[in-house]
């Protein structure tokens, strides 16, 4: 008579699925960006939140930061969208989901004080019926330009948005 061995061990490591490891993700984000005589290190970590940080220095001295939490960084501008001399720092932020939404934050530097955070105005309930995610953000000749696949499959939508009167708003054709 044969005996049957069975590992339990080799047979629970064999049925289990791959684990996906957020540790394995890389997590970070760092952009490093220059206006006049400043200059904007913009770093981030963690992968479900993610903590983020402005540090910003004058012909090399600390000058101020700016630290926050949110969605995770995924591109950074920084210029001056207005035309005051002030620079306004644009966070781009992902949703790590299905449709991988994207998100802008603005906030403005004047001397060494940050204004409000402001965000892209929500999208009409038009553009939401045929909204997919997957946005792309892009800042072209002072304004921040958003373009997104829509429904039939294959088509895209822009929207440009300003920065006028010290609130982000949606570019009137």
């Amino acid at each position: 008579m044969r005996k049957l061995i069975i590992c339990i061990p080799c047979i629970l490591s064999a049925l289990m699925l791959p684990v996906v490891s957020s540790a394995a993700e890389n997590c970070t984000f760092e952009q490093t960006h220059s206006y006049e005589s400043l200059e904007f290190v913009i770093q981030g970590t963690g992968c479900d939140v993610h903590q983020w940080e402005i540090q910003v220095t004058n012909e090399g001295k600390p000058f101020t930061q700016l630290k926050g939490e949110g969605n995770r960084l995924n591109n950074a501008w920084v210029t001056d969208m207005d035309g005051d001399g002030n620079p306004e720092i644009i966070l781009q932020t992902i949703t790590v989901s299905k449709t991988a939404e994207e998100n802008i934050s603005l906030t403005e530097l004047s001397g060494t004080t940050f204004s409000p955070s402001q965000t892209v105005p929500i999208l009409t309930e038009e553009e939401k019926a045929h909204y997919q995610g997957h946005d792309n953000f892009t800042v072209e000749d002072g304004q921040i330009v958003r373009t997104f696949p829509i429904e039939p499959v294959g088509v895209t939508k822009q929207i440009f948005y300003q920065f006028l009167d010290k609130k982000l708003v949606v570019k009137m054709p």
